[in-house]
């Protein structure tokens, strides 16, 4: 796995890349064999890395949903971030908090209004 790719994941998960910034760096890595339409507003990573290598802890939850509060991130880009979290295979979770982690995925993607 290249390893500018892995960061830029790896920053993506943690709230400190945008999904466009995510998609430039894994285009200037892998060129035209990265497809991605600029208009959806999530992308597929598995043909980037179909193995799980990100851990996603309660503290990245934390973190994205901090980020809204403050308005620092949309609530659009909150919802896209649980999405792209639970789509690609390159996130897991797992461990002490592994149910909560991925029940708050579900309900940020969903949009449901408990958080």
């Amino acid at each position: 796995m290249n390893p500018e790719i892995l960061s830029a994941i790896e920053k993506y998960a943690c709230c400190e890349l945008s999904l466009e910034n995510l998609c430039r760096v894994v285009r200037e890595e892998r060129g035209s064999a990265f497809i991605h339409n600029p208009n959806y507003r999530w992308v597929t990573l598995h043909q980037v890395c179909p193995e799980p290598k990100v851990r996603i802890t309660q503290q990245h939850i934390e973190i994205a949903l901090a980020m809204r509060a403050l308005k620092e991130i949309s609530e659009r880009q909150l919802i896209d971030w649980a999405t792209m979290l639970l789509i690609n295979e390159v996130y897991f979770w797992d461990g002490e908090d592994a149910a909560v982690v991925v029940d708050w995925l579900n309900r940020i993607s969903l949009d449901l209004p408990e958080y």
